[in-house]
């Protein structure tokens, strides 16, 4: 791939780079946007009251996928607090 890449350069030029930039930009975006959505997912389930265990579970899920989101500090208090919770 480093061929291609020094190919489409000498072809293209800056605007080469300027096409890749703007398609890991949106490739970027795309990204949070899933792993907000995957927290909102949680957040949705925090409302709704349900099995603290499943919450964990999913908690833990998404920690280890996005361990560097910015939403893991969140995630893990959440975690915490999901754990710190007597049993009913």
């Amino acid at each position: 791939t480093a061929r291609i890449g020094q190919t489409v350069s000498a072809l293209f030029g800056p605007a080469a780079d300027e096409v890749v930039g703007a398609v890991r930009v949106h490739a970027r975006r795309e990204q949070r946007l899933r792993i907000a959505a995957d927290f909102n997912a949680i957040l949705d389930l925090a409302d709704a009251g349900g099995d603290a265990a499943k919450l964990r579970a999913e908690l833990d899920a998404f920690l280890e996928r996005h361990p560097d989101s910015v939403f893991a500090p969140q995630a893990t208090r959440m975690r915490i607090e999901t754990t710190e919770q007597p049993a009913p």
